[in-house]
């Protein structure tokens, strides 16, 4: 496959313009705002996992602290949260996986548990709302299917019973992909699509939203990623009609150009890793700055976050690699109005501070704190 853009031909000369406006006014600098900042980490609770801790991060001095421990919640792996229902949606990760509705104070001190549904399926890893929060998604890991539940107008929480989508298939490596792993669902930008990643068949799946109606359309392959590249979590592009892939098993980013029809097709493939490097590793997490011009993955085993300039045309270029400062980057958040990125190294059980240059380049602090098998951060509201 050639690194040619195949759908140049829907970037106008007013999107090329407009992203090369945005790229000019994409210096990333401090927020003047000197109030502290919210976050929450949740972690495995199969070791020493605390469940939910509450974070306080001070930007102006670059200050934080952890709260008290919040043990009621469970394997907390990734979560959403609802501004219009004031509700955090945290999936408890295990073999019956559920997605548990919370109501958090403004400091993340305490935590009520509104309700709680089945994620229809086995160890959940990724849920996502779509724009006007009146439906949820989440995919599940073992099971290799996804849950599309519509939320309940006056209350928020999920109306059962869902629209259960099962992947099926497989890869061809036989550790990893003996059967679908569904490892990543969301909206397009656009709410014309609900896509969702396997992990074990190398696909991309996609089929029709109505968000009018709160109704899913018939599933097609959106994308057939390359055999035994695992991938694992997608991106859209805040402006261009592009996705960036992160594949697991072959450490790649591949950028694909979005159709209207909702196909997807291969842009241009990038390693996360240096050439010289021969060890073990499974790329992450993946993130965009907002402006678009900055790109991010994280690589467990390696131990290090690449990042990527975006140009213009969606196109990728490595100018970083940075070490994590510990063991195994499952999570890292983007703080872009305070210019700073916090990574949560799950088996060394720690997190990170990073400094964001005006380049979007990575630079460690010798900030860190100690939480047992952290995988998720999350903003308070």
């Amino acid at each position: 496959m050639t690194d040619t853009f195949t759908t140049a031909s829907r970037l106008t000369r007013r999107t090329v313009l407009g992203a090369t406006a945005a790229l000019a006014l994409a210096p990333i600098r401090a927020s003047a705002a000197t109030t502290d900042v919210q976050l929450f980490v949740g972690s495995m609770n199969s070791a020493n996992g605390p469940g939910l801790r509450s974070l306080t991060f001070r930007p102006s001095a670059d200050e934080w602290s952890l709260g008290a421990s919040v043990a009621d919640i469970q394997n907390a792996s990734f979560g959403v949260y609802s501004r219009r229902f004031g509700l955090h949606y945290l999936l408890d990760e295990q073999e019956k996986g559920s997605i548990e509705a919370y109501r958090a104070t403004t400091d993340g001190a305490r935590w009520t548990h509104v309700g709680g549904v089945s994620s229809q399926g086995s160890n959940p890893c990724y849920v996502a709302l779509d724009r006007s929060e009146s439906c949820l998604v989440a995919a599940n890991y073992n099971s290799g299917n996804v849950a599309f539940y519509r939320l309940n107008p006056a209350t928020g929480m999920p109306i059962e019973p869902p629209v259960v989508l099962q992947d099926t298939g497989h890869g061809p490596n036989p550790d990893r992909q003996a059967g679908p792993h569904a490892h990543w669902a969301r909206f397009s930008p656009d709410q014309r699509f609900l896509y969702s990643v396997d992990l074990g068949t190398d696909e991309i799946l996609g089929c029709a939203f109505d968000q009018r109606h709160a109704s899913l359309g018939e599933r097609f392959t959106a994308f057939q990623a390359a055999p035994g590249s695992g991938p694992r979590h997608m991106v859209f592009h805040p402006r261009l009609p592009l996705t960036y892939v992160v594949s697991e098993l072959a450490n790649t980013v591949t950028v694909l150009g979005r159709a209207r029809d909702g196909r997807l097709a291969h842009v241009q493939s990038l390693s996360s890793l240096p050439a010289e490097f021969t060890g073990h590793n499974q790329a992450a997490h993946i993130a965009t700055n907002r402006a678009g011009t900055r790109l991010y993955v994280s690589n467990r085993g390696h131990n290090s976050l690449a990042v990527f300039a975006i140009d213009p045309s969606g196109h990728l270029k490595l100018i970083q690699r940075t070490p994590t400062l510990g063991d195994w980057p499952r999570f890292f958040l983007l703080l872009e109005d305070h210019a700073r990125l916090i990574v949560a190294n799950e088996r060394s059980g720690d997190l990170v501070l990073f400094r964001l240059g005006p380049d979007g380049a990575v630079n460690p602090t010798e900030k860190r704190l100690h939480v047992p098998e952290a995988v998720y951060i999350g903003r308070v509201n």
